[in-house]
């Protein structure tokens, strides 16, 4: 997870107490999250489907890096920790929010897991699997 996407990584730097959380750029770019729970069941819901079509899989809400930081501290019941931005770091694109009309008009299906309980999810799954991510990261 050291090169992964962004939501990895940054649970990897809190769960493990990192000191500072470091964040690449300043943290403004926007991202629309989605749990991979509900991206499984929407491809699910898209098997009841004849033919070929494509669906955006999203929250239809985008909220900034630093906002998911400050959840993503709460949530692991650290949020007095020290975060850093290190603005030489690599962005890209400044916000991605996507459009889940049509999945919902279509096929009835919206995520149903809330960011700060996926999150949760989430990090428990990391501790307990900790030792086995690190074996195959190496």
């Amino acid at each position: 997870m050291e090169g992964g996407h962004f939501v990895p990584a940054l649970i990897r730097r809190v769960v493990e107490r990192h000191d500072p959380i470091e964040i690449w750029g300043d943290g403004k770019d926007r991202r629309d999250l989605v749990h991979a729970a509900d991206v499984a069941e929407a491809a699910l819901h898209c098997l009841r489907l004849e033919g070929g079509q494509a669906f955006n899989v999203a929250s239809g809400e985008s909220l900034s890096i630093n906002e998911f930081v400050a959840l993503l501290l709460e949530v692991e019941g650290c949020s007095g920790a020290r975060v850093v931005h290190l603005e030489g770091r690599p962005r890209t694109t400044a916000e991605r929010r996507f459009s889940n009309e049509k999945i919902r008009t279509l096929l009835d299906f919206e995520p149903r897991i809330a960011l700060d309980a996926g999150l949760r999810r989430t990090c428990r799954w990391f501790r307990e699997h900790r030792d086995q991510t690190r074996r195959t990261e190496s």
